[in-house]
């Protein structure tokens, strides 16, 4: 057996749209496992305080991206602009180094971009978060769409719509999700965001149809999930104004 642990940014990335490294030694299956979950989980709910239980980074430029990106947003969400920039630049310095694939270095780049976007946003800077998101979303263009699990965990289109309806930009939020579902279809956090995007157009006839397609694909989620809770209150809202 061979007692190899890690191969950085092999080819095999340009292929699958995954991990750039080979695991081989069982103890790094078990860290690389727990990290590959953990980390998207928190990006997905918005779980910040959970950042403390990711392990040790190994030795993997993925890796180390995808915990400097957790540490930029965790800083944004608390406002912490100079803790959010300094984990963006890192990134940024990653997504620079010589010798990458250059998936795994485009992946980098708009993991970079994103993180400077956010820490933008914490900085009170909303055209600067913008022209980042924008350099994010070129990037994410040039990758011919996989049928893979998005990489990064939030696509850069719908992380940008996410900003947008934040700045009360629905019409352009809108056209944001509109381009990401063309990526990765049927995805639950896009399907809610067109509800958003919709409802905050007055359009309840549109925000109706999609909270309900919304429900639906996530009927064996939490519950207790505040996107669900929403879309609950305004499909009752909405049902009681039909009455």
């Amino acid at each position: 057996m061979s007692n190899k642990t890690i191969r950085p940014d092999t080819p095999d990335l340009e292929v699958r749209h995954l991990r750039g490294r080979t695991i081989y030694a069982l103890p790094d299956r078990v860290v690389y496992g727990y990290f590959d979950t953990l980390a998207p989980y928190i990006m997905e709910s918005g779980d910040w305080q959970l950042a403390s239980k990711l392990p040790p980074v190994p030795a993997s430029r993925d890796f180390a991206a995808m915990r400097l990106q957790i540490d930029a947003m965790a800083a944004a969400k608390r406002k912490d602009a100079p803790a959010a920039v300094a984990a963006a630049d890192r990134i940024e310095v990653l997504s620079n180094q010589a010798g990458q694939q250059p998936l795994a270095q485009k992946v980098l780049v708009i993991q970079a971009k994103e993180a400077q976007a956010e820490a933008a946003l914490a900085g009170g800077d909303n055209e600067k978060a913008i022209a980042n998101m924008n350099d994010a979303v070129k990037v994410e263009d040039s990758i011919y769409a996989l049928s893979q699990p998005a990489y990064p965990p939030i696509p850069a289109h719908e992380l940008y719509r996410t900003m947008l309806l934040d700045m009360n930009r629905a019409a352009q939020a809108e056209k944001e999700f509109a381009e990401s579902l063309k990526r990765t279809p049927g995805r639950p956090k896009k399907i809610y965001g067109l509800a958003r995007s919709a409802q905050a157009q007055g359009d309840n006839v549109e925000a109706v149809k999609e909270y309900t397609k919304f429900l639906q694909t996530w009927k064996n989620a939490d519950q207790e999930q505040p996107e669900i809770a929403l879309a609950n209150r305004f499909l009752a809202s909405a049902h009681t104004e039909v009455r």
